[in-house]
């Protein structure tokens, strides 16, 4: 079975996403090895967290966007009545 156009697209785009989020989750952890005083733990701690919530928000729009994008591409045999998809 052939996937849509859209479908594929956004499996990708799942991918480059997880691909993004661990390789910020290594190097956090690798940060947090060297830490030295808990003050730094707080600071390392505070920016990866707000580091990643503005990439997890991008994320997330642009998931949107795809999937809206990919809907609207699957409704198109619909428009007309749904006779246009189907001669």
């Amino acid at each position: 079975m052939q996937h849509p156009p859209g479908q594929r697209i956004c499996h990708g785009k799942l991918l480059e996403f997880a691909r993004v989020n661990n390789e910020a989750a290594f190097h956090y952890a690798h940060e947090l090895a060297g830490v030295k005083s808990p003050t730094e733990m707080v600071e390392i701690t505070t920016r990866h967290a707000r580091e990643q919530l503005a990439v997890l928000t991008a994320q997330a729009k642009e998931l949107a966007t795809l999937g809206q994008q990919a809907t609207l591409k699957a409704a198109e045999p619909f428009k007309n009545g749904g006779t246009k998809g189907f001669t």
